[in-house]
């Protein structure tokens, strides 16, 4: 009974290991250059400027804003056929950014400072997905 619950607790701190370690691994690949294309209209550069310039900002705004653009990017993505990302990178970064989204939600009052990493993150997201987007401004229009 115990080497079982060893095992599923193992096992369990293993996948989170590897999940953070391919999400933040497919967050380092994009540089932190501002989207072209029609999703260089979104607001996303501003607002993660806005982050990195001040911890003093009102994050519940942020976190508005960045819910936004991720809508925004989300009805593309659910419309737009073939825009490079694979599945397994849209679910990874799908289902990171709702984690984010939990955390902040949850730390926000009791820690700024982890509020704004989670926000950072978000963004940084956010940002994969425009610029990954953007890259492919033939199959954009098409669609």
């Amino acid at each position: 009974m115990v080497e079982s619950i060893l095992i599923i607790a193992f096992s369990l701190i293993l996948f989170v290991y590897w999940f953070r370690y391919a999400v933040l691994l497919l967050l380092s690949e994009t540089q932190a250059q501002e989207p072209r294309n029609a999703i260089g209209r979104l607001n996303l550069m501003k607002t993660r400027d806005a982050l990195h310039r001040s911890s003093e900002l009102p994050l519940d705004r942020l976190h508005q804003a960045l819910d936004h653009e991720y809508r925004l990017l989300g009805y593309l993505l659910d419309h737009a056929a073939g825009l490079g990302l694979r599945p397994v990178e849209i679910y990874l970064l799908t289902l990171d950014y709702r984690l984010m989204r939990l955390w902040f939600r949850i730390i926000r009052n009791a820690s700024t400072a982890h509020a704004h990493r989670a926000l950072d993150e978000m963004a940084r997201i956010v940002s994969y997905i425009a610029d990954k987007m953007s890259n492919r401004p033939d199959r954009l229009s098409q669609a």
